[in-house]
C-alpha cells in the first residue's frame, strides 16, 4: 500500500493552486474556452500553423511542401485536443468509479482534481529533454541541412515545425502516463474490490484504452510523412516506441487494483484452505451414511475454491482487449500503410 501515499495528502499539501485551469498550456486553455468539440479547437490550431507556413515561406523565398508541413500542423493542432479530449474522459471514467470509492464528497473532488492536474514541473523538464533531442536530431539529419544548412532562412521554419510538433506531443504522451500512474495509486488507496464482482472497476481498464489512444492517434499522424519520404529512419522506431507506451498506457491504470484483487485472492485462498482443512476432517472420520451434511458443505467450499482460483486478478474483459488490438493495429496499419504507399510513388515516379 506505499504507493496510496500520494493521494492521501491534502488538496493543499499537493499544491492546490497547480490544479487551477490557468495551470494548463495556452494551447488547452484556447481549446477548453471554446463553445465548440475539442476537434474544431485542434482544427483552429492546425489552420494558424498552416496559415504562419504560408507567410514565412512566401518571405523566404521558399515552396509549401503539402505533406510534411501539413502533417506537422495536424500534430500541432491534434496534440493539445487530444489533452483536452482525455481530461474529459478521464473524469467521466472518474465519476463511474464514484460508487467503489470509500471517501467523502469533498475527498472525491480533490481525488479528481490531483489524477487530472497538468503537472507543470514535470511538463517542463520533458519539454526541455525533448527540444534538445529534436534539435540534435534536425541538425544531424543529411535531408534537412545539406539542403537547407543552418544559415538558410528556411532552416528555422523547418526546426520550429519539427520542434513544436514533437515537443507538444510528447508532452501530452507524458501527461497521459502521469495520469494512468495517478489511477494506480487510486486503484491501490480507495477502491473496494470485489474478487468475484470486477464490473465497478473496468473504469480502470477503460481509463487504460483511452490512455493507449493518445500516442497511437499521435504516432498514426506522424508515420504520413513515410509518404513523401521524410523522417524514413526515426519513423520505425517511433514506432515501436509508441505501441510500447500504448501497453504501458493500458497496464498502468490497473496495477493498482490489480494488486488489490491479487492481495484479496491470496487472502481468500488461504481461508477457504482452513475452513477445508475443517469441514473434510468429519467427513474422512464419519461413519458410511452419516457425513451427508458435512460432504455438502465441503462440497461448496471446494466449488468455492474453484472460483475463487479461476477469477482474474486484472480488471479487463474481452470487448476491453479487443478495442485496445484494434487501436493498435490502426497506429501499426499508418505506419505500413504509409511505408507501402511511399514504394507505389518511388515506383511510378522512378
Amino acid at each position: 500500500m506505499a504507493q496510496a501515499g500520494a493521494l492521501g495528502e491534502s488538496h493543499e499539501a499537493r499544491g492546490g493552486a497547480g490544479r487551477s485551469p490557468t495551470a494548463l498550456p495556452w494551447t488547452q486553455r484556447f481549446i477548453e474556452a471554446l463553445p465548440v468539440s475539442p476537434l474544431w479547437g485542434g482544427l483552429a490550431l492546425t489552420a494558424a500553423q498552416l496559415g504562419l507556413g504560408f507567410v514565412y515561406l512566401h518571405l523566404a523565398g521558399g515552396s509549401f511542401r503539402w505533406l510534411p508541413d501539413l502533417v506537422f500542423a495536424l500534430l500541432i493542432g491534434a496534440a493539445p485536443a487530444a489533452s483536452v479530449i482525455a481530461r474529459r474522459a478521464t473524469r467521466s471514467c472518474l465519476g463511474d468509479l464514484r460508487s467503489s470509492l470509500d471517501v467523502s464528497d469533498a475527498r472525491f473532488e480533490e481525488i479528481e482534481a490531483e489524477v487530472t492536474r497538468w503537472d507543470t514541473a514535470w511538463m517542463r523538464s520533458l519539454g526541455l529533454i525533448t527540444l534538445v533531442f529534436v534539435v540534435v536530431v534536425v541538425v544531424r539529419e543529411p535531408g534537412v541541412v545539406e539542403t537547407y544548412p543552418p544559415g538558410h532562412p528556411i532552416f528555422p521554419w523547418i526546426l520550429w515545425m519539427n520542434v513544436a510538433s514533437i515537443w507538444l506531443s510528447a508532452r501530452t504522451i507524458g501527461h497521459e502516463i502521469g495520469v494512468s500512474r495517478r489511477f494506480s495509486r487510486l486503484g491501490c488507496a480507495h477502491v473496494r474490490v470485489d474478487l468475484l464482482d470486477q464490473r465497478p472497476l473496468m473504469p480502470f481498464a477503460r481509463r487504460g484504452v483511452q490512455g493507449a489512444l493518445v500516442p497511437i492517434l499521435l504516432i498514426s499522424i506522424f508515420s504520413l510523412l513515410f509518404v513523401s519520404g521524410s523522417a524514413g529512419e526515426v519513423v520505425p522506431f517511433t514506432q515501436a516506441g509508441v505501441v510500447a507506451i500504448a501497453a504501458l498506457s493500458l497496464i498502468l491504470p490497473v496495477q493498482g487494483v490489480h494488486l488489490r484483487l491479487a492481495e484479496q485472492k491470496r487472502a481468500r485462498l488461504g481461508a477457504l484452505a482452513a475452513a477445508i482443512r475443517e469441514a473434510e476432517a468429519p467427513v474422512l472420520a464419519a461413519r458410511p451414511g452419516e457425513a451427508g451434511a458435512a460432504a455438502a458443505q465441503l462440497h461448496a467450499l471446494l466449488a468455492l475454491r474453484g472460483q475463487i482460483e479461476g477469477a482474474s486478478e486484472w480488471p479487463w474483459d474481452v470487448p476491453t482487449l479487443v478495442r485496445f488490438a484494434l487501436y493498435v493495429a490502426i497506429g501499426v496499419g499508418s505506419w505500413l500503410g504509409g511505408a507501402l504507399v511511399e514504394h507505389v510513388v518511388d515506383l511510378v515516379l522512378g
